[in-house]
């Protein structure tokens, strides 16, 4: 408020609304750290995550990278994160599955950035239903045609300019097959 002696205090508040929020946790999982950060499975898409289009500079995420979910203490306490990102995971234990279900039914994002270890690292992750049932990496040069999709998605905004590119013709480097 303002300090006023004028008859009229009304004019001496001014309500505002700010939009206050904390960036998302995330944790990425590296399942091949490599033998160094830029090597690792989780390095870049963290620095992704990092950064931001906005004005103010500020990154909605808070994404941390750590090397499995179990240690010596155990299980890695998930409560803290909004999402968790398995890159690169080849193999979970069971406590590790378990964590993950009970992590995902409380309201957590889980995200699988798949390699080609993906078969092994979703086999006990398909089991519980986490993911679809048939994963497969295909590296093949096969043709593969688009019928549609939407041009509004935020993975193909880049193109609808003629200076973003065109996706007539989009080379694939590889393909991921996912049957539910």
């Amino acid at each position: 408020s303002v300090e006023s002696d004028d008859p009229w205090p009304v004019d001496n508040r001014r309500p505002f609304a700010v939009k206050w929020s904390t960036p998302q946790k995330v944790l990425l999982i590296d399942g091949r750290p490599g033998s160094t950060p830029f090597e690792g499975q989780a390095y870049f898409l963290q620095k992704a995550l990092a950064a931001s289009g906005a004005d103010h500079g500020i990154s909605p995420f808070q994404a941390e990278i750590a090397y499995g979910l179990e240690g010596r203490e155990g299980l890695r306490d998930l409560s803290g994160y909004e999402t968790i990102g398995l890159c690169g995971v080849s193999g979970l234990s069971s406590a590790a599955v378990q964590s993950l279900v009970t992590f995902v039914e409380g309201g957590g994002g889980l995200v699988h950035f798949l390699d080609e270890s993906a078969p092994a690292g979703v086999a006990a992750l398909s089991q519980v239903g986490l993911v679809p049932r048939v994963i497969s990496l295909d590296g093949s040069a096969e043709e593969v045609s688009l019928e549609s999709w939407k041009k509004g998605h935020p993975a193909f905004v880049g193109f609808e300019t003629p200076e973003g590119g065109s996706l007539e013709s989009f080379d694939w480097r590889d393909k991921l097959v996912v049957n539910p």
